[in-house]
């Protein structure tokens, strides 16, 4: 289940976190694209630390869903809490729908990833970077976090990437 991205307004262009840290976020919602970010296209430079991060579908420390060919890069969830009840919940991105030529790089989660409501057997894509991963490449990016869940389609990096996608780990 891939979410269209367009129940939310996103935030389009370059987000640049100028290396700052976000500590103590406390974000609790009962819908999808929850995050720093809900809905966005890139982000770089930026740290979560020390907060709780939790929604239905497209839960990220970073960001819910980021689309439209973006990149993530030099981002970092700390001690960051992310729970999500449905699909698509990452440490740093929910749900990653880029190009082939998207990056994710330079990215890490020491954060608890946790994935519940769905049931066992359920496929619901949960990952210690992200969650759901359509086309693009990750490069050097390491997960240090625990990652739980009930459901298939659970993984330390990625839970769930699209058969047809263009997908790089290195």
């Amino acid at each position: 289940k891939l979410l269209s991205g367009n129940e939310i307004k996103a935030f389009t262009g370059i987000f640049e976190g100028n290396n700052h840290v976000i500590r103590g976020a406390y974000v609790s919602i009962d819908g999808n694209f929850a995050g720093i970010f809900g809905n966005s296209e890139t982000i770089q430079n930026l740290t979560i630390k020390d907060s709780y991060i939790k929604g239905g579908s497209g839960v990220g420390g970073i960001v819910g869903v980021l689309r439209n060919g973006g990149n993530i890069i030099n981002c970092h969830n700390i001690n960051t809490t992310v729970v999500g009840n449905e699909h698509a919940i990452g440490g740093i991105i929910g749900q990653y729908q880029g190009a082939e030529t998207s990056l994710i790089s330079n990215c890490t989660n020491s954060g608890v990833v946790t994935s519940g409501g769905l049931g066992t057997g359920v496929s619901i894509a949960t990952g210690g970077l992200v969650g759901s991963f359509v086309n693009g490449t990750i490069r050097d990016c390491i997960n240090f976090g625990g990652v739980t869940a009930n459901g298939n389609n659970v993984g330390g990096i990625i839970g769930h990437t699209d058969a047809a996608a263009t997908t790089n780990v290195i």
